[in-house]
This record gives structure tokens, C-alpha cells and sequence, in this order.
């Protein structure tokens, strides 16, 4: 039978089915152990955004048993390749030739905890950025979500959709600790540099940089350390800069992919883990690609994550760390016009998804 299924979006009419969908997404503070600096939203803000989407749900017909059948991260490195950590690991040519599939994405619930917990619900995903650059992403991603420790639910096929960035109130109104985390992250991080700039151009032109000011700014050498932290909380508070949102909206449902993968993990023996080296690099604080220099072309990183946004949350997704969370770790802005819009990274195979066998 084959995987690609006709589409099934289902518009809610009633507040009862509204309720339902939305009781499916907020997250259990019991159940879910949610990074302090991650945003908060009340039931209405996310109500709000779900509500462009219709509240869209795909109907999935597969046996329930082998729906949730869950995986382990390692697992799949081992079956399709790519590294533990990353958000959008880089899959070897090697490995896409054998079984045709490189749109893989990785969410924690730790970090975006409005992300689908159940297949074929809608969901939301957040990174803080300006407002106006949050675009429709390229492409179709086959998106996992860590339930528990090495547990990770294929949900489906997804389409990621602009919503409205967070609001001016809805950012006053998160935790001090949210507010303080993330002053210190952008202030400090290398791989924020992008958003200092944007404040600082804002400092001192007094209004919203233009992609060429932008461009300019981040094409000299200044890390623009001078940004404090107390400038970023004023940039958040008078909209300098936001958290976009985009909806998470399931299009389709590989039947035969979860099928394949429920199936090989129950008889699949973990390979015996590696020798350590004598020396272990210091983990970086970004998984994103670094930037090449102007005119140089920048050698392809083995477990580079491959950002299909003009900027992107790249947390690690580390099977070791993920007890404790990515809050971290980095997450990378690059302003929308600094680069070229990368193509659509469909896979060589249906929009549903079914790998070659």
C-alpha cells in the first residue's frame, strides 16, 4: 500500500472540537519539562495563531499500535544517516542515494512545546528574530518530536506558515527569567551577532534597518559586543526585534515510512559505541553553519545543519544531553537578505515521503 495518502484537513466548526485539538497541544508541565527561557503562550495566543490554519488536523487511518511506535535518535543516524544533535541534520550523499530522503526535523518539546504531540495535529515553532522575516519555509519536512529519552514520534509532513510574531504584551507578560535568559544569550553568543547588529542600527538610525544597512553592518568585523543586555529586553519591549512563529501545518502522512521504521526498530541491536578520543572538543554553542568569508566559498561540514529559513533555531538535539534540554546551546539569526533563499528541499520521492525499501 502506498504512503502517500490524499490530503485530509479537517476545518473545525464547534468550540467542543477546538477545545479537543487545543487540549492535545498545550503542553503538561508534569509530562513536559519545559526550559525556563522558553515562551510562554496562554490557550487564546495559540488558539489565535491555529485559527489561520483552521485548526488544521490530517486524518491518519494507520493502526494506532504502529502510529505511536516510537524511535531512538540513534537509530535513525544508523538507518538514514545524519548526526543525534542536530534540528535539520545533513544527510551524506552516500545515504540520501540509498533510501532518497534529506527533509528530517527534529523537535524538542523542552523548546518548542507547542510543537504536535499526536500525528497529523497542528503545531507552533518559535525563534526570535524581526519582525517581517518570518517567510514560509521551502519544502515539505518529515518532522520527529521527542516524547521522552530517546523517544521520537514521526507526527507527519509538514508545512511550516507564518503567524503573527509575539506580541508586545505577550512578551511583557513572560517569566523574568525568560526575559533575563535570553537578554544574556543574545548578548554574549556569537552565533546572535546578527540580531546585535539590528539593534545596534536601530541605536543609531532610530528606525528599522534596511537589508542593505543590514547586509553592510554584518559585512564588517564588528561582533558589536557594545549591544548590552539591557538593550536587547528595550529592543524586545518596543518591538525592535520579536519571536516569530510560524504554524506547523500536516499535509500528508507516510504510512509506509512509520511502518518500515516500527518495524526494523523492534529487532534493531544498538552498534557498540565508539572509543573515545583522549582529547574532546569543547561543544560549540551553535549548530549552524559558519559563515565563510566574502569571496570564499565555505567547506561543507559533515553534521552542518542544512537552515531552510533566512534564519533558524539550530538547538542540538543530543540523545546524551536531551534529559537536560538544548536552553544552552545556541540558536542562530541571520537576517532575511543576507543570503540567498535556499531551494526547496524536497526529497527524490513523493511529498509524502515513502523511502525506497
Amino acid at each position: 500500500m502506498s504512503s502517500s495518502r490524499k490530503r485530509q484537513d479537517i476545518k473545525i466548526k464547534t468550540e467542543q472540537e477546538v477545545d479537543e485539538i487545543l487540549a492535545r497541544l498545550m503542553p503538561e508541565e508534569k509530562k513536559v519539562k519545559i526550559e525556563e527561557d522558553t515562551p510562554r503562550l496562554s490557550k487564546d495566543s495559540v488558539s489565535a495563531r491555529l485559527a489561520l490554519i483552521n485548526y488544521a488536523v490530517h486524518i491518519i487511518e494507520l493502526d494506532e499500535s504502529i502510529r505511536n511506535t516510537t524511535v531512538s535518535r540513534h537509530f535513525m543516524t544508523n538507518y538514514y544517516g545524519g548526526n543525534t544533535q542536530s534540528t535539520f541534520p545533513d544527510i551524506a550523499r552516500s545515504r540520501s542515494d540509498q533510501h532518497g530522503l534529506t527533509d528530517f526535523m527534529y523537535v524538542n518539546l523542552n523548546l518548542n512545546p507547542y510543537a504536535p504531540k499526536v500525528p497529523g495535529d497542528s503545531g507552533l515553532w518559535f525563534n526570535p528574530g524581526v519582525a517581517g522575516d518570518n517567510i514560509e519555509w521551502p519544502g515539505i519536512w518529515r518532522v520527529f518530536v521527542r516524547l521522552a529519552s530517546s523517544k521520537w514520534l514521526y507526527v507527519g509532513q509538514y508545512k511550516m506558515i507564518p503567524a503573527p510574531p509575539l506580541t508586545i504584551d505577550e512578551w511583557k507578560s513572560q517569566s523574568e527569567a525568560m526575559k533575563r535568559g535570553w537578554a544574556e544569550k543574545l548578548h554574549h553568543g556569537d552565533w546572535a551577532r546578527g540580531i546585535r547588529a539590528v539593534i545596534w542600527l536601530w541605536q543609531t538610525r532610530g528606525r528599522k534597518p534596511t537589508e542593505e544597512e543590514t547586509d553592510d553592518a554584518l559585512a564588517s568585523k564588528d561582533k558589536y559586543a557594545n549591544v548590552s543586555e539591557g538593550d536587547i529586553r528595550r529592543a524586545f519591549d518596543e518591538g525592535q526585534i520579536v519571536f516569530c512563529v510560524w504554524c506547523m501545518k500536516c499535509i500528508s502522512y507516510a504510512e509506509d515510512f512509520q511502518r518500515y521504521i516500527a518495524r526494523e526498530y523492534a529487532h534493531w541491536v544498538p552498534p557498540p559505541p565508539k572509543a573515545k578520543k583522549a582529547t574532546k572538543k569543547k561543544l560549540s554553542t551553535s549548530t549552524s553553519p559558519k559563515k565563510s568569508k566574502a569571496g570564499q566559498k565555505r567547506r561543507r561540514e559533515q553534521s552542518e545543519d542544512r537552515s531552510p529559513s533566512p534564519f533558524m533555531s539550530l538547538p542540538l538535539e543530543s540523545e546524551e544531553e536531551e534529559d537536560m534540554g538544548e536552553a544552552r546551546h545556541g540558536r542562530q539569526y541571520i537576517p532575511r537578505g543576507t543570503r540567498s533563499r535556499p531551494d526547496s528541499m524536497k526529497s527524490r520521492v513523493e511529498e509524502s515521503g515513502s523511502p525506497i525499501y
